[in-house]
């Protein structure tokens, strides 16, 4: 994370602390990272958004962070009424909470869709243009907590 801090676009949120005994397995850069999505918002070389894969303490995948830039540009594949875009795919099984640090919104995937994410809890934030996903199989209880550490 420390040698991606100088090439985002944005001030990233974070969190506050991983659940205990969850570790961070790996940090990615954003796919769209070298397009520009607003002009003179992101230069070449700059990262739009990331992700950050935590596992468990069994070691097991657990938790799956996306921070990043939305888009105002229509046809940019992080666009912010992008019909891909959880919040607005997924609409109506959004319910909204408030956490420490302000409105997120949460659903559980159901059985039957997304089959290998089948049961896991999705929230998502958004602040201006910064959408914050955490999606993860941990109990709702622990992911609420993780949440309300980011930075907000």
């Amino acid at each position: 994370m420390q040698s991606l801090m100088p090439l985002l676009s944005f001030t990233p949120y974070l969190y506050g602390s991983l659940p205990p005994g969850h570790a961070v397995q790996r940090v990615i850069p954003a796919p769209n990272s070298t397009t520009t999505s607003r002009p003179g918002a992101i230069q070449p070389g700059q990262v739009s958004g990331f992700s950050i894969l935590i596992s468990g303490p069994a070691g097991q995948y657990s938790i799956e962070v996306n921070e990043g830039v939305l888009s105002p540009t229509p046809t940019a594949p992080n666009y912010e009424n992008n019909p891909r875009n959880p919040l607005i795919a997924f609409k109506s099984e959004y319910q909204r909470i408030t956490l420490a640090n302000g409105p997120w919104y949460i659903t559980q995937l159901p059985q039957g869709q997304h089959l290998v994410f089948a049961g896991a809890w999705d929230l998502i934030a958004r602040r201006g243009l910064v959408q914050v996903e955490i999606g993860g199989f941990d109990p709702k209880a622990v992911l609420e907590e993780f949440a309300a550490s980011f930075h907000f």
